[in-house]
């Protein structure tokens, strides 16, 4: 039951209906919520005759439901009033409300709650018919102490407000005069949203979340104030929100200046007392050795560009060291940054910025945000001790692409990388130690990660609802999981990545569809792969797995390809749950995986015979049927249920390593399919030039493929006994997977006289002599030279020099001849 409401009624009657209410037994109800059961219990419609004024002589005003005060009619609240809620009303101002003490004989407007909270009663509410003058008023323990919308003209003076969720907040409200208050202790202290024209001046603002917050507003006059651990933070949606305002240098943080500079070109601010600072609508600005702490942000720069923000020390900021919104092209370098809610945002298409060799420690929330924006680049920072080191993305609609972070250092985070909703940013050559997670995708897709130190992190590399991306090259040690793939993160594709003596999985795939996993080194992880449930399509190729207790478990998935896998010494080599559902091999003659523990005579492995029946004499690198040759018991049972029908008798290699620049290459496999950019499939975007001396055409010899060269290419073929040039644009190592099949007998070059760049179509190293086979160095040839890209130099190949697999060479042949290479 509620007290009955006193509006039209006079201050006698509601006296009298209080005392039946008391003497009805209700004051026990009152006492347990309230502070006081005595005084004049106000709600409804209230005004000056009716209800009101509020004098000294009503104290103290308790209001037990919403107060009205109407159009056209004013409430007076006269010096030395207490007015006390004793619940989440309001008082709306729809007509006038005066309520003005003096230094003396405050108002004091509050809670009458036993125990005083933030927001245990809502707002004065001025509406766009109503006005108000308020001042000499102690304002505290509400939503928003006072509250205006669409309103205009109201003076806030000498009033003090503390302890509420927000102190005074104003929407669409323009020509408002608040001034010499001190407010101190609120959430926000004083918010302007959709405003303008208003004028804030003289006021004391202290501890607050925001002390000014000014979103979406514009031509705000902003003079004399003085703000403790406090500061002002603009957002909006324009530059007009940023660079309309008349914010003098009269106003003060923590007593050092607060600067703000609009419109500004060609300005140094280098070892200087710097409170605050924000920068509108700059071009060429320097801001180099301040020492900014305890306010909101430290250096805010908004539709700015070529700032260069260096060596300052920015910390203990509750929203954040330094904030870049819609400013591009500009340099934030070494900076320590420190004990603040976020270190650097970069939002709103701040494009094109370097943010390097900055130290960002302790952060609450996030070292480095970008949200909605692209081309930045984030090299060489120190992230430690924060929720997330850096974060791109933030929701569906924040999409921040084609960033890098490059060789930065993660430390003691929750998550060192947090990519959500984003796509093409490329996370190359950081280090990630010590922290609870290493790099997190949430719903982000086409993103590189490559030749990244992932260890010591309790969690390595997790995908959630992520596709398209490329792991590749990284070092993934001592993690709990190495990498973790779930719920739809398909299409990735997995890549020469060390993954090693990670305590649970190397690689756990969950709920996902169609990757990649290929030529990977997986060792010493408990299980080197898992795939639990509902993995599909997912295509393991050329992985060395070794010494792991499980090398891969396979639980109840279907229809996956693993084949060209080295298990090598794992307790259970592998294991599938599903019974025929997964395929180990590739069919002949590509074969199936190499398995250690079947490759030896004495295991019954013999490599006698060839063909897809292993029925004609001569070996082919495949373990042959156990009805003839040694009596090899092929296939290889994984289980009664799964078998690998081709197990090759040694390790398989398909893939080769490829170094930025110029490498001299050949295809060991035989090519089936001879079309350049097919054979080039695995590394297409890697490269943009290719080149082969075709001897034979006297008068235009060197064949030329550039890509996106819209004419003159006359280079579209690859075959295994070309060498051939490629230029690799990609720094670091690029991985390029090989196709086509195994040699099943020697492969003829023809050789002309001069010098033959050729290939070596074969799966072994072989020493001068037994490479050359038929040919007889000397006689034949005289000279045989290769270019190591690793090392950048020529090599002669020498009577103890090895052909290896995958080099080109260049040949000079003494007369004609057909070289037969070896298989």
């Amino acid at each position: 039951m509620r007290l009955r409401r006193v509006g039209t009624d006079n201050k006698l009657s509601s006296i009298v209906i209080v005392s039946m209410l008391v003497a009805g037994g209700f004051i026990g109800f009152i006492n347990l919520y309230s502070k006081d059961a005595h005084g004049t219990f106000v709600s409804g419609i209230i005004y000056d005759g009716s209800g009101g004024p509020w004098t000294i002589a009503g104290n103290p005003y308790i209001v037990v439901g919403d107060v009205t005060v109407p159009e056209g009619e004013t409430l007076t609240i006269e010096p030395g009033v207490e007015v006390k809620f004793d619940g989440p009303w309001d008082i709306f101002v729809d007509g006038t409300l005066i309520a003005i003490g003096n230094e003396t004989h405050r108002i004091n407007i509050t809670s009458n709650m036993l125990t005083p909270d933030i927001s245990d009663w809502r707002h004065i509410e001025i509406h766009s018919t109503g006005y108000a003058e308020i001042k000499y008023c102690d304002i505290s323990y509400a939503i928003n102490g006072i509250r205006s919308l669409s309103s205009s003209n109201n003076i806030i003076a000498h009033n003090n407000i503390w302890n509420n969720a927000e102190g005074i907040y104003l929407f669409a409200s323009s020509n408002n005069t608040i001034s010499n208050n001190n407010i101190s202790n609120n959430e926000i202290g004083i918010t302007f949203r959709e405003s303008s024209n208003n004028f804030m001046i003289n006021n004391n603002i202290t501890n607050h979340r925001i002390g000014n917050y000014l979103r979406d507003s514009s031509n705000i006059t902003i003079t004399n104030n003085n703000f403790y651990d406090d500061g002002i933070y603009i957002q909006g949606e324009k530059l007009s929100h940023f660079n309309s305002h008349n914010i003098s240098n009269d106003n003060s943080v923590n007593d050092k200046p607060l600067y703000y500079y609009k419109d500004c070109t060609g300005i140094t601010i280098d070892d200087l007392p710097v409170g605050e600072l924000i920068l509108a609508n700059c071009t060429d600005f320097v801001v180099n050795n301040t020492q900014i702490d305890n306010t909101e942000i430290g250096i805010e720069v908004a539709y700015s560009t070529n700032i260069s923000i260096s060596n300052n020390t920015l910390s203990s900021l509750y929203l954040g060291g330094l904030l870049l919104d819609s400013s591009s092209n500009n340099r934030i370098v070494s900076n320590h940054i420190s004990n603040s809610d976020d270190g650097i945002g970069i939002e709103q298409s701040s494009n094109n910025n370097i943010i390097a060799d900055n130290n960002i420690s302790s952060i609450n929330y996030v070292g480095i945000l970008i949200v909605a924006s692209f081309n930045n680049m984030i090299t060489n920072n120190k992230l430690s001790s924060c929720w997330m080191g850096i974060q791109i993305g933030g929701n569906w609609l924040d999409n921040s692409s084609n960033n890098i972070v490059l060789g930065n250092n993660f430390s003691e985070n929750m998550w060192g990388i947090y990519v959500h909703g984003t796509s093409e940013n490329e996370i190359a050559c950081n280090n990630f130690s010590g922290n609870d997670g290493g790099i997190a995708f949430q719903s982000s897709s086409k993103n590189n990660i490559i030749s990244n130190t992932i260890s010591n992190n309790d969690r390595g590399c997790n995908f959630e609802g992520s596709k398209f991306n490329v792991i590749s090259n990284n070092i993934i040690t001592n993690n709990g999981d190495g990498i973790d793939i779930r719920n739809w993160s398909d299409n990735n594709v997995i890549t020469t990545n060390i993954v090693s003596y990670n305590n649970k999985n190397g690689i756990y795939i969950y709920g996902s569809y169609y990757n990649n996993i290929a030529g990977n080194s997986i060792s010493h992880n408990y299980k080197g792969m898992n795939f639990s449930q509902a993995v599909k399509y997912t295509e393991v190729r050329g992985n060395n797995i070794s010494n792991n207790d499980y090398g891969l478990y396979i639980g109840w998935t279907f229809d996956n390809l693993i084949y060209h896998n080295s298990f090598i010494n794992n307790t259970i080599q592998a294991y599938d749950e599903t019974p025929n559902k997964n395929q180990w091999d590739n069919g002949y003659p590509s074969g199936g995986n190499y398995w250690s523990d079947f490759d030896e005579s004495s295991e019954g492995a013999y490599d006698d015979y060839n063909g897809e029946g292993q029925n004609i004499l001569g070996s082919d690198g495949i373990v042959d049927n156990g009805t003839i040759g040694g009596g090899g018991k092929n296939p290889y049972e994984i289980d009664v249920d799964a078998k690998d029908n081709y197990p090759l008798i040694e390790p398989y290699k398909n893939y080769m390593i490829l170094k930025q620049g110029w490498n001299l290459i050949s295809l060991p496999l035989i090519q089936v399919e001879q079309n350049l950019a097919e054979v080039l499939e695995s590394i297409d975007g890697s490269y943009d030039a290719v080149q082969w001396y075709n001897i034979t055409d006297a008068r235009d010899p060197w064949k030329h493929y550039k890509v996106g060269k819209p004419y003159g290419n006359d280079l579209f073929e690859l075959n295994e006994k070309m060498g051939f040039w490629i230029h690799i644009t990609q720094p670091g190592d690029t991985i390029f997977f090989y196709n086509g099949t195994r040699p099943t007998e020697n492969q003829t070059i023809p050789l002309h006289p001069g010098w033959n760049m050729v290939g070596y179509p074969s799966m072994s190293n072989r020493d001068r002599t037994t490479a050359l086979n038929n040919i007889t160095f000397g006689t034949h040839v005289d000279a045989i030279w290769t270019y190591n890209s690793a090392r950048q130099r020529w090599e002669k190949i020498g009577s103890s020099d090895y052909f290896e697999v995958g080099r080109g060479y260049y040949i000079h042949a003494k007369s004609k001849c057909v070289w037969e290479v070896p298989r």
